[in-house]
């Protein structure tokens, strides 16, 4: 065997090894990003891409839109949830990197009519390459129609309260 024959396997077998290694600690930091997306509670995370699809989204965000979250990896968000208004601020914070928080934001969820007005706090972070290039977003939500219903029953007086005490 030739002394370039066997570098060249030596270098494969080192290439292997490392690649190996690599992919071992790709799975482990995947499974550690589970982890933390499934471990907020009420919380819902998802990871969006500069043009606004899904490629990473927790249990609790899929399970509220009726989904598994697999089932949401590559869908648009703006194609499952249509609001121009919304579309505009999220494009903006592609476009200006500045990050964007809102509470109490009403929305109703196309599929599901009967749920009526639910409210959220969000929040849309922008995410940036080593070139301070927006790449994606870290878009994550609260759901706070529980909380805006009892501030309501708190706030309703006179012959209101009856109405909203009694639905």
């Amino acid at each position: 065997m030739s002394i370039g024959i066997m570098a060249t396997s030596l270098i494969s077998a080192i290439d292997s090894t490392q690649f190996r290694k690599d992919k071992e600690a790709l799975k482990e930091e995947d499974y550690l990003i589970d982890i933390i997306m499934n471990c907020t509670g009420k919380s819902h995370i998802v990871f969006l891409d500069k043009d606004f699809n899904f490629i990473r989204v927790s249990e609790s965000y899929a399970n509220t839109c009726g989904y598994s979250p697999d089932e949401m990896i590559g869908m648009n968000h703006f194609t499952l949830y249509p609001n121009p208004p919304i579309e505009a601020i999220f494009a903006k914070v592609r476009d200006t990197g500045e990050d964007y928080e809102i509470q109490d934001n009403p929305f109703i969820f196309p599929d599901q009519p009967g749920r009526g007005v639910t409210y959220w706090d969000w929040t849309l972070k922008a995410v940036k390459n080593k070139e301070s290039q927006v790449i994606g977003f870290v878009f994550s939500l609260y759901e706070t129609t529980e909380l805006k219903w009892s501030g309501l029953l708190g706030q309703a007086t006179g012959p209101h309260k009856w109405v909203v005490d009694r639905g």
